[in-house]
């Protein structure tokens, strides 16, 4: 099995130096062993999954508000793709 992220390391990842703030938060892990994050973009929030320590996630789908990301990562069981994106990245 992978080395799994824990939730430090995803927002100290996302983190900027000059602010302090992470654009990362909320880390899940999944019964298949994979992980999701949601990260903020400039227009949308993104539930990103399927982490490694190389790639960072190799999937992405797209929110209009981090509420509407949040919820849809909460219901989520990481099988299939999350509900209500507005768009899928990769």
């Amino acid at each position: 099995m992978a080395k799994l992220f824990t939730e430090k390391q995803i927002i100290d990842f996302g983190r900027d130096p000059d602010t302090g703030f992470s654009a990362y938060s909320k880390l899940k892990t999944f019964k298949n062993g994979k992980q999701a994050y949601l990260a903020r973009f400039i227009y949308t929030v993104g539930i990103c999954y399927d982490l490694d320590w190389e790639a960072v996630a190799r999937h992405r789908w797209c929110y209009r508000t981090y509420a509407d990301a949040l919820y849809a990562l909460h219901k989520w069981d990481g099988k299939g793709s999350p509900k209500g994106a507005v768009k899928q990245k990769y």
